[in-house]
């Protein structure tokens, strides 16, 4: 699981894992904290990174790419940073558990993650994550979820 989370730390044309810790805005490097498209790019490559700890379930990944104040606005979930990680850590631990992010939306300090959710026994859903950021970091999350009923009228629906 860690080696191709590695290796996508790799083609990003970083050296290692540890040179790309969650950068808060004021720790950024001014030249990119200053401009709005390398802060997007910035960005947007470590969106690319936790998309595929998401899908690979990499908790350790993801809690790195997080810092508190970590506000949660899920309703059936308490903001924090502990909070998010013992949930998650419970919805990875599922048997046969599939998150395929299928779209990823990014746009200065915010991204979407549009993500198809398989678990054995279950219907599958429909997902979309919004996160806030500052600099490299989340510190805040959305989410909207939707059963994919087989009998949907709509062909095109959900994806």
């Amino acid at each position: 699981m860690r080696s191709s989370v590695s290796l996508a730390f790799l083609t990003l044309g970083h050296a290692s894992v540890e040179s790309l810790l969650c950068q808060p805005l004021p720790y950024l490097p001014r030249s990119v904290a200053q401009s709005p498209h390398l802060l997007l790019e910035s960005q947007r490559e470590t969106t690319a990174i936790w998309a595929e700890a998401y899908a690979e379930k990499d908790l350790d990944v993801l809690l790195g790419y997080t810092m508190e104040p970590y506000t949660q606005h899920n309703p059936l979930a308490p903001s924090g940073k502990a909070i998010a990680a013992a949930g998650l850590n419970i919805t990875f631990s599922i048997p046969g558990l599939i998150n395929n992010v299928t779209r990823v939306i990014s746009d200065l300090n915010f991204v979407v993650l549009h993500t198809h959710r398989k678990q054995p026994g279950t219907i599958d859903k429909a997902i979309v994550d919004i996160f806030r950021l500052n600099g490299t970091c989340i510190t805040e999350h959305w989410d909207v979820q939707q059963t994919m009923y087989a009998n949907s009228t709509n062909p095109l629906a959900y994806f």
